[in-house]
């Protein structure tokens, strides 16, 4: 759940977003991984020049993962995510993406 508040806008806008993430392991090594995940947002109410309550964007994704180290991942992917605009209308993106996840060591 999220709030958001833009400078043209009214008043605050409140959002759910909703994460669904599966990896899985190439080979029994586990350095290689396939990752896959859609984000779906929904608006909770409508705002004064702001977004309008209901659908507001999904993102998909689609990637492989390599273990470089036991604190580090490195990950690169396709992200299409399709949006709401003022009056109805709807845009479509395409994103390259490239992620280093750094897990500090446990002591």
């Amino acid at each position: 759940l999220e709030q958001r508040w833009l400078e043209p806008w009214r008043d605050t806008s409140h959002r759910l977003r909703l994460l669904t993430r599966a990896q899985r392991p190439l080979g029994t090594t586990g350095t290689w991984s396939l990752a896959a995940y859609d984000e779906l947002m929904l608006t909770l109410d409508d705002t004064g020049l702001g977004p309008e309550r209901g659908y507001d964007r999904n993102r998909l994704y689609g990637g492989v993962m390599r273990r470089v180290s036991p604190w580090l991942v490195a990950e690169a992917g396709y992200i299409w995510e399709r949006s709401t605009l003022p009056a109805g209308r709807r845009r479509n993106d395409h994103v390259v993406i490239g992620v280093l996840t750094i897990a500090a060591p446990q002591w």
